[in-house]
């Protein structure tokens, strides 16, 4: 599709927020070329970036640049990833070469540092882009609306479908989890609009159709439903040179400078929060135990003091409904000589578990420990009082009630903060309110970059590799990507076989069991 060029300067100043309200007659350059702050930036409502860009005369262009703009984000974090790998690869050489040397922590690379950005930049573009098209789909439908704002709407609409559909294969491939969400906006505003028609028509006493009204998005059939699918295309496709070629096209090489300028405008905040506990300088529990809920380091756990050969499995964001039964599946069918069955901890949002809670039965029953990853996988530390609340305690309270069917005590003992973004002592009012809970904060000292990597192969031999290199800890991974099921089978076989021709002495704990091994050590 081709669309008038808009100036760098001008388009970066569309895509960051502005301060204050922003009339709906008109929006002046001076508006649009305003420079913000980090802190301002943060603190601005979708509505008024939502805003800026529809009354823009040129908000189409600006739009599909603002999905572009994620795309090379999406093509820069590949790039990183691949930084991150060949670090892997030194360090797990290095080790081989001088075993009693000692070696950076691999989180806190600038490697690593560099995906930390590149997540929260594509959490945040992402989720404008969501709000984008679901405001539009709002007054696209709205029949109070004018129809000068309608026609608007439906102009922008068009714009981003027929932008998806018309986009290159590794596009489509990137956006596999932005479609995926846009399905889900566009499925729920039908529903609803559907049922504002019929309590209309009855109103009216009149029947209007709504056959018509589809309930399936344009760029449905570009959604790949298998994940060996999206496996062999990911891995065609998302080749280094493939990237680079991104990178290097006109088209979108100015993004790549900008994305850049955005990562030094963000300092080092994405990831000092997130920073795992030393052991150099441990903090002891009151009663002698050296994890326990604190808001200071021994509050926090990622594994880096656990014994040797121990892993914690850990999976996010769900519970999904084909994704995460394949993973306790898989968990469930698992034995070796050192571990008898398998184990995970769950992180669930209570709005999903809300969903789909026929998942905390089947973990419960067969031994997993399910725990708490907040209402809806905001990033706490940036929400007001009452918003923390609702996603610590009450979502605590949801999760639970569920648990307690199956398991009259059950008790919620960890709390993740989405994003990793509670680490004390940054957040130290958020911290408290977990505390308050009687929970540890869980963190994680493998990430499997699975949110990313929707690829089977690569996801488990990244995660192999820092397993290789650390020995033991906490490992992150998602069961709301079908890809992460392929890469846990393929991680699984890999540690099976370890453990029974291998020698190795890996073993497999909850959180909850693994604290416990720490607490009880000599």
């Amino acid at each position: 599709m081709h669309f008038k060029p808009v100036t760098a300067t001008l388009f970066m100043s569309i895509l960051f927020f502005l301060n204050g309200c922003i009339s709906q007659d008109k929006i002046s350059n001076t508006a649009l070329l305003e420079n913000r702050s980090v802190a301002a930036l943060e603190t601005e409502s979708l509505e008024n970036n939502f805003m800026l860009i529809f009354n823009s005369q040129q908000s189409s262009d600006y739009t599909i640049q603002k999905i572009d703009y994620l795309f090379i984000i999406l093509i820069k974090t590949n790039l990183f990833i691949q930084d991150f790998e060949n670090l892997l690869d030194l360090k797990i050489k290095n080790k081989k070469d001088f075993p009693n040397q000692s070696f950076q922590d691999p989180l806190k690379s600038e490697e690593y540092k560099k995906l930390l950005k590149a997540w929260t930049l594509k959490e945040k573009y992402e989720h404008e882009i969501i709000y984008l098209y679901s405001r539009v789909l709002d007054l696209r439908t709205d029949l109070s609306q004018t129809e000068v704002t309608r026609s608007k709407a439906r102009q922008i609409y068009k714009a981003i479908n027929n932008h998806i559909k018309s986009s290159e294969e590794l596009k489509r491939v990137e956006f596999q989890s932005l479609m995926n969400e846009l399905k889900d906006e566009y499925r729920n505003h039908v529903t609803e609009y559907k049922k504002a028609l019929r309590i209309q028509a009855l109103n009216n006493k009149a029947l209007q159709n709504i056959s018509a009204i589809s309930e399936v998005p344009e760029f449905d059939y570009l959604i790949t439903k298998n994940p060996a699918d999206l496996d062999k295309i990911s891995k065609l496709l998302n080749t280094k040179d493939k990237n680079w070629a991104v990178i290097n096209n006109p088209r979108y090489s100015k993004y790549s400078l900008d994305i850049e300028n955005e990562f030094s405008a963000m300092g080092d905040y994405t990831f000092d929060d997130r920073q795992p506990q030393s052991t150099s300088n441990v903090v002891i529990c009151a009663d002698g135990r050296k994890l326990c809920p604190s808001v200071d380091e021994n509050g926090n756990i990622i594994g880096k003091i656990f014994p040797k050969g121990v892993w914690a499995f850990t999976y996010d964001d769900g519970p999904a409904v084909q994704s995460t039964s394949d993973i306790l599946d898989l968990f469930i069918s698992y034995k070796d000589k050192i571990n008898p069955k398998g184990k995970a901890t769950f992180f669930w949002t209570a709005e999903q578990v809300l969903k789909n809670e026929k998942w905390v039965k089947k973990a419960l029953d067969n031994g997993f420990t399910v725990e708490n990853h907040s209402y809806s996988h905001k990033n706490i530390p940036k929400q007001d009082y009452a918003e923390q609340v609702k996603q610590i305690s009450t979502s605590n309270t949801i999760i639970e009630t569920a648990a307690r069917k199956i398991q009259p005590n059950y008790k919620i003992k960890f709390f993740r903060c989405p994003y990793g973004s509670c680490y004390a002592p940054r957040s130290l009012a958020v911290r408290q309110m977990i505390v308050d809970q009687n929970q540890i904060h869980a963190y994680w000292r493998i990430d499997s970059l699975d949110w990313k990597l929707l690829n089977s192969e690569k996801v488990a031999d990244l995660v192999i590799k820092q397993m290789q290199l650390l020995d033991h800890g906490v490992i992150l991974m998602h069961d709301v990507h079908p890809t992460t099921v392929g890469a846990t089978r393929l991680i699984l076989n890999w540690l099976k076989d370890q453990n029974n021709n291998k020698s190795a002495n890996f073993k497999l704990v909850t959180v909850s069991e693994a604290v416990d091994l720490v607490n009880n050590a000599p």
